[in-house]
């Protein structure tokens, strides 16, 4: 069976580490993230279910793909564990946190959810499900299209 053709520029891009520890610890919650959001997008975007397509990979890939750097992002886990984190750690604004556990920070189509720990993280994501999900689909569709009308 032959993977599946991915058009990048309908891929919404959640990163998780892609050390050891982060694939065990985070990519469960970001396949879980990716099944919301893809609901989320489902029902806000015109056309059929998947026109946009949420994504899980790890940060290493999305960092040295270049199609995949201008899609929207949301990376989960920490900037230790997570160098799409790390990358975006001074770039975005904090929308939510408690201190010295977890944080969330998000801005045009780019978010960060993470914590100090799994259960942080976790918490991070639960976060960003309820408070700024909707936000961050509506700046992703913005995106998106702005994208699909640039010039290749």
């Amino acid at each position: 069976m032959a993977y599946p053709e991915v058009q990048f520029d309908r891929v919404v891009v959640i990163a998780v580490g892609a050390r050891l520890e982060a694939e065990l610890a985070d990519r469960p919650i970001a396949r879980d993230v990716a099944a919301h959001l893809t609901e989320a997008f489902d029902a806000a975007v015109a056309g059929p279910p998947g026109t946009v397509v949420v994504g899980v990979c790890t940060d290493l890939w999305y960092l040295n793909q270049e199609a995949l750097r201008g899609q929207p992002l949301l990376s989960l886990g920490p900037p230790a564990a997570n160098a799409a984190t790390a990358w975006l750690a001074d770039k975005l604004p904090s929308v939510a946190a408690e201190q010295g556990q977890w944080m969330v920070q998000m801005r045009d189509g780019a978010a960060a959810a993470w914590g100090n720990r799994p259960g942080a993280t976790a918490r991070a994501a639960r976060v960003f499900l309820e408070s700024h999900a909707d936000a961050f689909v509506e700046q992703a569709i913005h995106l998106l299209a702005r994208a699909a009308h640039k010039p290749r």
